[in-house]
C-alpha cells in the first residue's frame, strides 16, 4: 500500500483511482447536457478538468508527494 500524504498515511493508488472513477462519472458533463440550467455542463467540464489534472499528478508516488506539498503552500 503506498501512502504519500503530508502525514504519511494516506490514499494508496487503488483508493485514488477508485476515487477518481466515482468522481468523474459524477461530474461527467455530458449528465448536465439536458440540465435546464446550461451552466452546469460548464461548471461539470470545469470540474471534470481539474479531476483529469489532478488523477494524473497522483499517478505515481514521485508524482504524488510534489502535488501534496504544492497543496500544502
Amino acid at each position: 500500500r503506498s501512502t504519500t500524504d503530508a502525514g504519511g498515511d494516506g490514499a494508496s493508488t487503488d483508493d485514488v483511482a477508485r476515487a477518481y472513477h466515482r468522481l468523474s462519472a459524477e461530474f461527467d458533463p455530458i449528465r448536465y447536457s439536458g440540465h435546464a440550467d446550461p451552466s452546469l455542463q460548464q461548471r461539470a467540464a470545469v470540474v471534470a478538468k481539474l479531476l483529469d489534472e489532478a488523477a494524473k499528478a497522483l499517478q505515481d508516488d514521485r508524482t504524488r508527494r510534489e502535488y501534496a506539498r504544492h497543496l500544502l503552500d
